[in-house]
């Protein structure tokens, strides 16, 4: 099923399934908001050592675009990290071009 605009709706398959084991360990998610690149990659890697494996980057403006690409490129494919607060098809885009893993 998709919308008006061809965008897909419904369920996702394995949405669920990739929440309950990325929450798993320790059930919080790291959610960084109006950060520089250093300062996120800083906060994500503090909260990857304490067992948090789930990191969202705000894509709310243009700046966190270069946040979410530093901490895509310091969890070097071994842990998910995401984009929040997609509000655009085109930030979904970029967010998706930048190597997240789920979006919010």
């Amino acid at each position: 099923m998709t919308t008006n605009d061809g965008a897909p709706t419904g369920s996702i398959p394995g949405w669920a399934d990739f929440f309950r084991e990325g929450l798993a360990p320790v059930p919080v998610i790291l959610i960084l908001r109006g950060t520089t690149p250093e300062e996120a990659v800083a906060a994500a890697r503090a909260a990857w050592s304490a067992g948090v494996r789930l990191v969202e980057v705000t894509q709310e403006s243009e700046a966190g675009a270069p946040a979410l690409e530093a901490v895509v490129s310091a969890a070097e494919g071994r842990l998910p990290v995401g984009a929040g607060t997609v509000t655009t098809p085109e930030r979904l885009r970029r967010a998706v071009d930048a190597g997240a893993e789920f979006g919010v």
